[in-house]
């Protein structure tokens, strides 16, 4: 994954690299590099924002958006899109579905790499079929359609 953003900017040493402008691993990527599930797809997908000159290959998906600080973390080195922003990234993209998504949201509570505010705050803005209400009305339908959904959220409570 790491030789992969490299080479978003071949030029540019990894220390001088602006974040998030030079690319922040995402989607299904950032699914594995947080170890919470193991969707198909490309070996890496990065988000860049629009103006980036970044192109997607055959292991590389480019996906384009302007992230704020509050979208992405280090991870192993890495810029990796939050927990949060990764579980509305693949629900946007519709790369797993509802089930798929419950199964990386309870992951995600129960490997306490989120809290279930916010993961709420990160599904409010989206439409999820099958789904109405606020973000935490969508976080708990996600739940509930996972086995042991209940042990999950009580992990990922906030304090």
């Amino acid at each position: 994954m790491y030789a992969h953003w490299l080479l978003l900017a071949p030029d540019e040493p990894a220390w001088e690299r602006p974040l998030p402008a030079a690319g922040v691993v995402s989607h299904g990527a950032a699914v594995r590099v947080y170890a919470v599930g193991n969707l198909p797809g490309p070996a890496a997908e990065f988000t860049v924002p629009p103006n980036h000159t970044a192109t997607s290959s055959q292991d590389v998906l480019i996906h384009r958006a302007v992230l704020g600080p509050q979208d992405y973390r280090e991870v192993a080195g890495l810029p990796v899109t939050s927990p949060g922003r990764t579980l509305a990234d693949i629900a946007a993209v519709g790369s797993t579905d509802l089930e798929g998504l419950g199964r990386i949201a309870t992951n995600l509570l129960q490997r306490r790499l989120a809290t279930q505010t916010e993961l709420a705050q990160a599904l409010e803005a989206l439409e999820l079929p099958g789904t109405t209400g606020t973000g935490a009305d969508r976080l708990s339908y996600l739940l509930a359609s996972v086995d042991g959904a209940e042990t999950a959220a009580n992990s990922g409570e906030d304090a």
